[in-house]
């Protein structure tokens, strides 16, 4: 048995990415072999979150921990990783596309960043690429089924990510203008969009990403949002990011460069039948990038550091 203190951090400002993609690592793991405490800081979550064990605390207080006591602690979060330096016990951080630099906060990398390279980093164990991203079966709050992809269907998945903030997105004029394609399911995971629900758009609350691409066959999603990029490429869902920060923007150029997504420009400026071709193209690139064995991988990972 291994004992495993991991901690992430999550607000308005910066949404639940961070929570969703460390709640999904966890729920990789196997509970007879790893005892775990979950330790987060948050303003307000999802419903979805109230499923999961935790504890509620904030950074400061989670490095006055005792980590001795631990075998393996596990960090997703931008604030404090310098600290990190300062544990004795085996330390894993969770970054994107070396997030601060060549600096070696922690003893493993895990970067399941599609694009990351070596080069990065100068830690001496790394484990990096699309195939670490946690995501299977019976992973939590998002898992892994069949394709959703038809190219003929009607519906069309919109998503701002966990902010659900329309001062980083203009959703309204996004509505309006990809309405002509079909009928709209707007992810709302903190239940602040309802005003936008109409004949065209339903409003999903209290449900994730998966359970709706699970139940829908979908011709395309737009996506605002780290996490959600793998979510639809497990899906092969063929998508149109939309960068609300620097970072994000970066990442997307990845997808972009190797037809694993579409530029947003596009989707107003291609005729019906070219769409439909390049919709097709990415959704049989995308079915290649996350594997079905990424949980069991990500489990054998953590049961060898």
């Amino acid at each position: 048995m291994k004992r495993l203190a991991a901690f992430t951090n999550s607000n308005l400002k910066i949404g639940n990415g961070h929570l969703v993609r460390l709640s999904q690592i966890l729920s990789c793991l196997d509970k007879s072999y790893f005892e775990i405490d979950f330790y987060c800081d948050y303003d307000i979550t999802p419903s979805w979150f109230n499923q999961i064990e935790h504890i509620k605390t904030g950074v400061e207080n989670f490095f006055r921990i005792d980590f001795s006591k631990y075998d393996i602690v596990l960090y997703d979060s931008y604030l404090n990783r310098e600290r990190l330096k300062n544990i004795g016990t085996k330390t894993l951080l969770v970054d994107d596309i070396g997030f601060h630099g060549h600096e070696v906060f922690a003893n493993t990398i895990l970067d399941y960043n599609y694009g990351t390279k070596e080069s990065n980093y100068k830690n001496k164990q790394l484990f990096l690429g699309p195939k670490y991203f946690p995501i299977g079966k019976k992973t939590y709050p998002e898992f892994k089924e069949n394709s959703s992809f038809n190219v003929e269907s009607k519906n069309i998945i919109i998503s701002s990510g966990g902010v659900s903030d329309t001062s980083l997105l203009n959703l309204s004029n996004l509505i309006d203008k990809t309405s002509k394609f079909g009928d709209i399911y707007l992810m709302d995971p903190l239940s602040k969009l309802k005003s936008f629900e109409s004949s065209k758009v339903k409003v999903i609350q209290n449900e994730s990403l998966s359970r709706i691409m699970n139940d829908l066959e979908l011709k395309f999603g737009i996506f605002a949002g780290g996490t959600s990029k793998y979510i639809s490429a497990a899906f092969s869902v063929p998508s149109f990011f939309i960068g609300r920060n620097k970072l994000e923007s970066d990442l997307i150029i990845y997808f972009e460069k190797d037809n694993l997504s579409l530029n947003i420009d596009s989707l107003f400026n291609t005729k019906l039948n070219n769409l439909d071709n390049n919709l097709i193209s990415v959704s049989e690139n995308l079915s290649k990038l996350i594997s079905k064995e990424n949980d069991s991988r990500i489990n054998t990972l953590f049961k060898n550091l």
